[in-house]
């Protein structure tokens, strides 16, 4: 603690908010802690946001060490350290902390040949998607499906031929709802790599790229779902009820399951109502995404105020 006062009193950021804290002019003050005017107190000559040390920059480094000590993954570190400490940007610096510990690394590293790479999550929905086929089926169709990575949202629809030709009819009818993605994954399937698929990409400013051959499971999010549609399919088949209703059935009922949020609501922006009674404005909002919101919120606020030469009323309010 002696520390932390000491590179407090060193720390221009730090002595900044002191200074605002008594004069309150926030105009000097750093952007990644003016919009959290509200929440600083000194106690002790230590910095508190709420109940958090605000740890000065000079132990930043230091902090994380401690934190890191076991090699603990950038999540739990984050936990952690949200239980006692802050400052401006903590979880960009957890992570590249991780990335960049030797020791991790060298732990990762493994002579056996290498297991399947984990995508990194797109930035957002429909920037990555992957497709595939799954058949034929008793009716002798093919089901084509499509998969956003960002949400899981999976569009899909049964074809009688497989052709690059169908398949760009198909991605046509689906870009035209949902605009054009960045970037779309397949296999190594002939109607996947061939001249025209690639010329429609390029026309259109999309990257196409393909999975290692001969390993369905580097395309796993459509695999995954293939199995879960084979599931539901024989079903249908068993009952003799009709594969089409069942496939649309399961792609409604799959958009808005709840284990974490919803494809539907990831994919949409907004939550989709379905048989079941529930209240719509439910919201699971943790410490980062309140950062991110009020940040953004008073950045936007700062840029309008100075934009339109916003000043304080003139008006007083008096009490009688």
């Amino acid at each position: 603690m002696s520390e932390i006062i000491q590179s407090s009193e060193e720390d221009q950021d730090i002595q900044k908010i002191r200074q605002a804290l008594h004069n309150g002019h926030w105009e000097d003050v750093t952007k990644g802690y003016a919009p959290f005017n509200t929440e600083f107190c000194f106690a002790n000559d230590v910095l508190l946001r709420k109940n958090k040390i605000v740890i000065p920059q000079s132990l930043h480094q230091t902090v994380l060490q401690l934190m890191h000590i076991s090699h603990l993954g950038k999540e739990k570190m984050k936990r952690r350290i949200r239980e006692a400490v802050w400052w401006p940007g903590v979880d960009a610096a957890i992570e590249k902390f991780c990335r960049d510990c030797f020791d991790c690394q060298m732990v990762g590293q493994n002579s056996k040949p290498e297991p399947l790479r984990i995508r990194e999550l797109p930035s957002a929905p429909w920037v990555h998607l992957s497709m595939g086929f799954l058949g034929p089926l008793p009716n002798g169709k093919y089901i084509f499906v499509l998969v956003d990575l960002y949400s899981r949202f999976v569009v899909a629809e049964f074809m009688s031929h497989t052709t690059s030709t169908d398949v760009i009819r198909f991605l046509k009818k689906m870009f035209t709802r949902n605009g054009l993605p960045f970037v779309l994954t397949a296999d190594n399937a002939k109607n996947f790599s061939s001249q025209e698929l690639r010329d429609y990409c390029v026309d259109f400013g999309i990257k196409l790229t393909h999975t290692t051959p001969y390993w369905p499971s580097a395309n796993g999010e459509v695999e995954r779902q293939n199995r879960s549609l084979l599931k539901v399919l024989e079903i249908s088949q068993q009952n003799g009820s009709s594969l089409e209703t069942a496939l649309q059935e399961y792609l409604y009922m799959y958009s808005l399951s709840t284990t974490g949020v919803p494809p539907a609501t990831l994919m949409h922006g907004r939550k989709f109502r379905d048989l079941i009674p529930n209240i719509q404005h439910e919201f699971l909002l943790d410490d980062e995404i309140r950062d991110r919101d009020i940040t953004a919120k008073y950045n936007a606020k700062e840029y309008r105020d100075k934009r339109v030469g916003a000043k304080e009323p003139s008006l007083k309010v008096t009490m009688s």
